[in-house]
């Protein structure tokens, strides 16, 4: 009888053993699984990180980025336009030089200018910056810059590059300022 005794003992802590481990196991698993939808939540959280522009230089070379592309938008310069527009928004909206214009609107013709009324920098990588703008188009009514018919609110993204010297525009609706 102390054979068998023996025997069952064993068994009986292997059992035990076993299930202990797939305990110990199923607790690291679900441990696991937390973690990974903690740095999820975490990561959609994230917000950009930007902050108000106060360098008047480059408050004013932004705008000037803008006022070329309305430059080419009344003169309804497509391939220019399409120079200009960020490459990500070309293939979102399916923008090709026959179809850009009625893609982003035309404008009326005559003489436009941008006046950015507030500006905000994210620094994307090292040598590119992008620009979150509000300011209103303003189309002048004849050669004096003092005489203004139309204000218009436009809001756009701008992506400076530095080491390239270029830029980017993509047309925005304004989340940010809202």
């Amino acid at each position: 009888m102390d054979e068998k005794l023996e025997k069952y003992l064993t068994g009986k802590n292997f059992i035990m053993i076993c299930i202990l481990l797939l305990v110990v196991l199923i607790l690291l698993i679900i441990t696991a699984v937390g973690d990974l939808k903690k740095d999820n939540k975490v990561e959609k959280k994230e917000e950009i990180k930007t902050e108000l522009v106060t360098n008047a230089s480059r408050f004013y070379t932004v705008s000037s980025c803008i006022n070329k592309y309305l430059l080419y938008l009344s003169d309804e310069d497509e391939t220019s336009l399409l120079a200009v527009l960020d490459a990500s928004y070309i293939s979102k909206n399916n923008i090709t030089e026959e179809n850009v214009l009625e893609k982003i609107g035309k404008l009326a013709p005559g003489a436009y200018s941008f006046s950015a009324r507030k500006m905000y920098q994210e620094q994307v990588s090292e040598t590119i910056t992008k620009y979150y703008v509000s300011g209103n188009i303003i189309k002048n009514g004849s050669l004096e810059i003092n005489i203004m018919e139309e204000k218009q609110s436009a809001y756009y993204i701008i992506k400076l590059d530095a080491s390239n010297l270029t830029f980017s525009v993509t047309p925005y609706d304004g989340k940010i300022f809202k």
